[in-house]
């Protein structure tokens, strides 16, 4: 399996598993023949219009195949192969959504696809209910309605979309969503093909983090400065040093690490600036605790 397929699988179950019956790799017939992803929603499933276009997509059953590139001709018509098989096993109306990089645009004006103000740009589909509807991920608008898919591409699309997931409360449930999702990728790597790009994508985001919250720093001190006061130069600390100390956690959960209460204790306790930039450093690129927390 690829990373893509792994990191886009499991973003889709963790998304909509708490409204969705979810199965992963649906095998469809005798022979080795697997859907990516079939969702069908429960009866609660209004709660599937928080989770953005991705938990839209699962208001009806369906299949959702991804694709980190833009599907060929033939890529598409073995989608539309299994899910017939789906719909034929299952006595079902399941619509094939497929994801892409790219606009296949041959597909698009086979089946007379078309965007629609409902669905927004970057959406294709059609009155057929039989025809697979396309998600063009580098035509999607920069949303957070959007950005569950968009983490789903490569490149831009995915740059951006780390960017906004970034720019979000640590308390979003994108958040909270997508760090248990990251952290398997990350700890199936070294048994999965074409992992190296995205090993230095999830890096690079932990490298964003560290140098987000040194910037914040420097706005704080630069904030307190104006205000002309020390007195709000040593909250905008206090608040920066406490954020500091929650990535240094953060990063390390993420990566798979499991911090003792006397470490996490540590961490928080500290109100050296410079230490805690040195651990949210070694955080995102050592191998063990000991050597993070190393004298």
């Amino acid at each position: 399996m690829k990373w893509h397929d792994l990191f886009a699988k499991g973003l889709a179950d963790a998304t909509l598993a708490p409204h969705c019956d979810v199965t992963l790799e649906e095998s469809v017939s005798l022979v080795t023949l697997a859907l990516d992803i079939v969702a069908e929603p429960r009866d609660n499933a209004e709660g599937l219009r928080e989770r953005g276009l991705l938990g839209r997509i699962a208001m009806r059953p369906c299949v959702i195949e991804p694709y980190s590139r833009t599907p060929s001709r033939r890529d598409l018509d073995r989608c539309m192969a299994r899910a017939a098989i789906l719909r034929i096993n299952r006595k079902s109306e399941h619509i094939l959504w497929v994801i892409s990089r790219g606009k296949p645009v041959a597909m698009v004006r086979t089946w007379g696809l078309r965007c629609t103000p409902r669905w927004g740009q970057g959406v294709y589909l059609s009155a057929n209910e039989r025809a697979p509807r396309i998600v063009v991920l580098s035509e999607l608008a920069q949303t957070r309605d959007t950005l569950l898919l968009r983490l789903m591409g490569r490149g831009k699309v995915l740059a951006q979309a780390l960017a906004d997931l970034r720019a979000l409360p640590k308390t979003s449930w994108e958040q909270s969503t997508l760090v248990p999702v990251l952290n398997k990728v990350r700890t199936k790597l070294p048994q999965m093909t074409g992992a190296s790009d995205t090993e230095q994508e999830i890096y690079m985001r932990f490298q964003q983090m560290k140098e987000d919250y040194e910037r914040e720093l420097e706005d704080a001190r630069e904030q307190g400065k104006q205000q002309g006061t020390k007195l709000g130069e040593a909250r905008g600390e206090v608040r920066v040093l406490r954020s500091k100390a929650a990535a240094v956690v953060q990063v390390l959960t993420a990566r798979g690490f499991s911090p003792s209460p006397a470490q996490q204790a540590k961490v928080t306790a500290c109100s050296d600036s410079a230490q805690l930039t040195e651990w949210l450093t070694r955080a995102a690129t050592l191998d063990s605790l000991d050597a993070v927390f190393a004298e």
